[in-house]
């Protein structure tokens, strides 16, 4: 068993800058898997689940899209 491996539930050197950052402790952020929840509110406004890689913060949440932007008016 020398050459045993153990799964993370994400790879460190696959992590790439969200453009986030952690509201709680300003760390980076990685994209995770939504809830059905997340995505009805996503039918209204574009969010995506984000978690913190600090150890010691361990939030979860989602921030809205900022690649999908919305118009600030609507224009007749």
């Amino acid at each position: 068993m020398g050459n045993s491996h153990y799964l993370l539930p994400f790879s460190p050197g696959a992590l790439h800058s969200s453009g986030f950052a952690c509201p709680r402790c300003n760390a980076s952020v990685f994209r995770v898997s939504r809830r059905i929840i997340d995505l009805f509110v996503s039918i209204f406004m574009p969010v995506r689940r984000y978690r913190c890689i600090s150890m010691e913060c361990s939030w979860e949440g989602n921030l809205r899209d900022k690649r999908i932007s919305l118009p600030d008016k609507i224009t007749e």
